[in-house]
């Protein structure tokens, strides 16, 4: 049995996290709009449509971390951010919230697991995973544990 520490997510730290998982999806298409632009920049002639693209291409990035400043800092999303600890069995993980609550998982129902910096996430579907931070386990024994019993078998089994 593994017991992690009280911790939670700062606002910060989700926009973070938010990002990172944008970035790790969609680099290439953020790399292609930029290569467009210069392409289409180092153009002698320019016509207005050219000049759309490259504005887009500059604004695109902006609007995305804005829109993802304005998600990750809503108060919506306090659920996602109260002080929380995890007590992990080798087929179950239980979530303690500060609030009082409760919730147990089994970790059948976990579809996939990746790392993320120092972020475990474990989804149940395609966009909604739990968060463990790599810091909230007590020491790195228990971390190694997490790592080969529960975050290997949800990473390698048949779906």
């Amino acid at each position: 049995m593994i017991t992690t520490k009280q911790e939670h997510l700062t606002k910060k730290e989700f926009f973070r996290l938010l990002i990172d998982l944008y970035l790790k999806k969609r680099w290439w298409f953020l790399v292609f709009i930029f290569l467009m632009a210069l392409v289409q920049f180092s153009v002698q002639e320019k016509s207005q449509g050219i000049n759309f693209f490259i504005i887009f291409a500059l604004l695109y990035p902006l609007l995305l971390l804005y829109q993802y400043y304005r998600y990750a800092y809503s108060d919506k999303n306090e659920n996602i951010l109260r002080v929380r600890h995890h007590i992990i069995t080798e087929d179950t993980i239980k979530t303690y919230v500060n609030d009082g609550s409760m919730s147990e998982l089994k970790l059948s129902t976990f579809i996939k697991a990746e790392k993320i910096k120092q972020y475990y996430l474990l989804y149940l579907s395609k966009n909604q995973y739990l968060i463990i931070k790599e810091k909230e386990f007590a020491s790195a024994y228990d971390r190694e544990l997490f790592e080969n019993k529960v975050f290997f078998r949800i990473k390698h089994q048949r779906v």
